[in-house]
């Protein structure tokens, strides 16, 4: 949203449809970037994506990916089938 308003031609409008107290819309209507990188890190950390953590998708036949799984004691996201493959998430911290 912020860099659609930040391309806009001179003199443009632009109107945000949002619950005002959404930590994203008050960034933007102050044009408080610090901020909101603070805000989506802390989020992004709590639900252990990127890039506070580090993500490896795996993906491979069901029995291999299944029996390297067994073996691994960090955080899983997974497994999900496919009709040939398995594929899952491993996270990590930094």
């Amino acid at each position: 949203m912020a860099a659609i308003a930040m391309t806009a031609a001179r003199g443009a409008t632009t109107m945000v449809v949002a619950p005002q107290n959404q930590p994203v819309v008050q960034a933007m209507v102050r044009n408080d970037l610090g901020t909101l990188a603070e805000v989506e890190r802390a989020g992004r950390e709590q639900a252990h994506m990127p890039p506070a953590f580090r993500c490896v998708r795996l993906r491979g036949p069901h029995e291999a990916l299944e029996e390297w799984l067994e073996g691994y004691g960090g955080e899983v996201l997974g497994p999900m089938s496919g009709p040939q493959f398995s594929e899952a998430l491993l996270v990590a911290p930094l």
